[in-house]
């Protein structure tokens, strides 16, 4: 057993037993959008079972135990102001573990090159390093300042519905183009967006600085305690028990009369569930093929993880994001990010290996393809130059996660609100439904529900809180909670 408190491993509603004959409601795939749907549904007096292939909840967001070390699925952070939370999850009750609220800017390979760009008024002792880094410049700030004051002074669905273009002609508009755009602001976008060309939407990217800047004034992104499969568990957790059937993998969706039969295989053999709605909750290509719809664009990441044999010499860096300045995002397999996750995240280490082991997460666009072990060397020398440490001290690899279709690609003009309903019975829900974020899933689900319960004649506001026999209303008055946008 890991030497960590950590939650249950399993949520109560899963059960890996066989899958039933009929349902009314059948929810393919149980990420955070099957999840949320099901979650909405809740109430309604409908059969509703989640059929899901992998041995788990939570579809992309999930952490795996590699010998007492938890390593998530591709790095991830859970933003705490994500207006849609308080339906789904008690925030409090995840325990974050908060990244450092700022950057690490590594340029050139000497340590005295990397700056740490962090709110002087939090940490002080920034303010020299910051002084002599030449990131800064006058334009530079002023042209951030439009975008995040516009980003938060704007209503969402203002930026939702304003001209749209790629993200890298909105910061040239902006008067964003200098040091700290190339060397900083670039390179970290490109790790959350896995786009290196800015041809992502800047309508997301606008939605992306609203968070941003709301997190700095507020809670800071983190890390659940026991991973983000903690934060996925608590998603699923409220739903009846039973309702979720893992290892039940579907493979077509046949009509019969006014109903659908869900055909798949389980470990008990080949089954065939009959209901009068489905849910497709899959990511984009996965849910393309069991519609027969033609498949939306996607974006792959890779990140691997290595365990030190020794603490890194990171010193006052240790718990913030590293990025490279020096823009190795635009080669291939290059770094777009890298963090020691334990020094924000200590769970993440057994106790045992507390003080005596670092746990380093870095991430390149794309997968690694046939040229793995060179790409691995590569990562490995990246990550070590970011963190300003020599290659040989970042230890072991304990887990490589190559994730194809990672995030959906969001070029311009975006519609946040694609249609979740085929009119044929047929829903489908997911980040590509609406902005490639754990927000867009949850809301994404949350729609369909309410979608469902409207084709079956039901009344929709019994999606209007997700487990809301457990979870009351948010209390906010921000329009944009409200729409749980």
């Amino acid at each position: 057993m890991p030497d960590r408190d950590t939650p249950p491993a399993r949520p109560g509603p899963v059960d890996a037993s066989g899958v039933p004959r009929t349902a009314d409601v059948v929810v393919v795939g149980a990420g955070l959008a099957g999840l949320a749907c099901a979650r909405g549904l809740m109430g309604s007096g409908l059969d509703v079972v989640v059929l899901e292939a992998d041995d788990g909840v939570g579809g992309r967001v999930r952490t795996d135990d590699v010998d007492g070390v938890l390593v998530d699925r591709g790095f991830q952070l859970l933003n705490p102001t994500y207006p849609v939370l308080p339906w789904f999850v008690d925030v409090d009750a995840l325990r974050l573990q908060a990244l450092g609220a700022g950057v690490v800017v590594a340029r050139g390979d000497a340590p005295t090159t990397r700056t740490l760009l962090a709110d002087p008024l939090r940490r002080p002792d920034a303010l020299p390093g910051i002084l002599r880094s030449g990131l800064l410049d006058a334009g530079d700030l002023l042209g951030l300042l439009r975008l995040v004051t516009r980003a938060l002074l704007l209503p969402a669905r203002r930026l939702e519905q304003a001209p749209d273009t790629g993200w890298h002609a909105a910061f040239d508009a902006a008067g964003l183009d200098g040091p700290l755009r190339r060397h900083v602001v670039e390179p970290f976008l490109t790790g959350t967006l896995a786009d290196a060309a800015g041809t992502t939407s800047r309508r997301y990217v606008d939605l992306l600085l609203r968070s941003f800047a709301r997190a700095g004034l507020g809670a800071a992104p983190g890390l659940p305690t026991g991973g983000m499969q903690a934060f996925s568990d608590a998603v699923a957790v409220p739903l009846p028990a039973g309702s979720v059937r893992t290892r039940a993998r579907v493979q077509s969706l046949t009509p019969t009369g006014d109903r659908w039969a869900v055909h798949g295989t389980h470990a008990e053999g080949d089954f065939q569930l009959v209901a009068a709605t489905v849910v497709v909750a899959g990511e984009a290509r996965s849910a393309a093929a069991l519609l027969d719809r033609p498949a939306a664009p996607d974006k792959g990441l890779t990140t691997v993880w290595h365990l030190s044999d020794e603490p890194l010499d990171v010193g006052r860096r240790g718990p913030y994001l590293h990025v490279d300045g020096d823009r190795s995002h635009l080669r291939r397999h290059g770094l777009v990010n890298t963090v020691v996750v334990n020094r924000s995240a200590p769970g993440y280490l057994p106790t045992s290996l507390h003080g005596r082991s670092d746990l380093v997460a870095t991430t390149v666009l794309g997968t690694l393809g046939d040229e793995r072990d060179a790409a691995l060397t590569q990562v490995r020398a990246q990550a070590a130059r970011a963190v300003g440490t020599d290659a040989a001290a970042l230890g072991r690899v304990v887990a490589v996660h190559e994730i194809p279709h990672a995030l959906p690609r969001t070029v311009p003009p975006l519609d946040v609100r694609r249609p979740v309903d085929l009119t044929d019975g047929r829903f489908v829900v997911g980040d590509h439904r609406d902005t490639p974020s754990i927000q867009g899933a949850l809301v994404s689900g949350r729609r369909g529900a309410r979608a469902v319960l409207a084709h079956l004649g039901l009344h929709p506001a019994a999606a209007g809180r997700p487990g809301a026999a457990d979870r009351p209303a948010p209390t906010s008055t921000d329009p944009e909670a409200s729409r749980a946008r």
